[in-house]
């Protein structure tokens, strides 16, 4: 549904999707990468259009974009199935580009838009059993292993399992400072990332042979500036 809930926090933010995100979104979806334990699109624009648009007229269904503090987006995140009666909620379409370095972030804004924003008492979620990585990823987190259905996905036309993992208000509050320090470092560690890549990109430019004795004299220049940057960062 169209909501205006738009949270930011350890350099990203969660903002509403609108319309114009439905080719980025079709673009994650169609990754044969990051599609592999999604359920499958036509890869056709004006489906995903007509998906958003009855995305829009659902009510308890929260649908946002992943993007970092200077506006690029790198994913994709919701909030569905929301039961009023016992307050819980699905947390899913999780989807991040392959260099993107917001899982922390992007999962503890999502857990304070459900606890602070929606006063849920339970968020959960349905991974499938292929998809290790990110099964693993919440039991790191701190989710609780619920159940394990059997053929709940299918996927090219095959029947999936996939592993319930929940969280609780109380066991959210519990681990939360751990998490955000998590989230800290790993914004840090983007911080030096993109500082650096520039300088080590051009570093590989100056390493095809050939310098001259200046380009040579400023690649050294950048070796040291590199590792006292990394320094200062630790």
């Amino acid at each position: 549904m169209q909501h205006d809930i738009d949270i930011r926090g350890f350099g990203y933010r969660l903002r509403p999707v609108v319309e114009a995100d439905s080719e980025f979104i079709l673009s994650l979806r169609t990754n044969a990468t990051l599609a592999r334990y999604v359920h499958r699109v036509t890869g056709r624009l004006e489906d995903q259009l007509a998906w958003f648009h009855s995305y829009c007229n659902r009510e308890g269904d929260w649908y946002w974009i992943i993007e970092r503090d200077d506006g690029t987006p790198e994913g994709t995140t919701g909030l569905y199935n929301f039961l009023e009666s016992s307050l819980t909620v699905e947390w899913g379409r999780w989807i991040l580009a392959p260099s993107s370095m917001g899982a922390f972030a992007s999962a503890i804004l999502i857990f304070k838009v459900a606890f602070e924003h929606l006063k849920v008492n339970e968020v959960y979620c349905q991974t499938l059993l292929l998809n290790r990585q990110v099964i693993s990823f919440h039991d790191h987190f701190g989710l609780e292993r619920k159940d394990l259905k059997k053929d709940v996905f299918e996927i090219d036309g095959r029947p999936c399992d996939a592993v319930i993992q929940a969280i609780t208000r109380e066991r959210w509050l519990d681990i939360e400072p751990r998490m955000e320090a998590k989230a800290l470092r790993w914004a840090d560690f983007g911080t030096r990332k993109a500082v650096m890549s520039p300088m080590l990109a051009s570093l590989n430019r100056l390493a095809v042979g050939g310098q001259s004795v200046e380009a040579r004299k400023l690649e050294y220049w950048m070796v040291f500036m590199v590792i006292k940057l990394a320094s200062c960062l630790n």
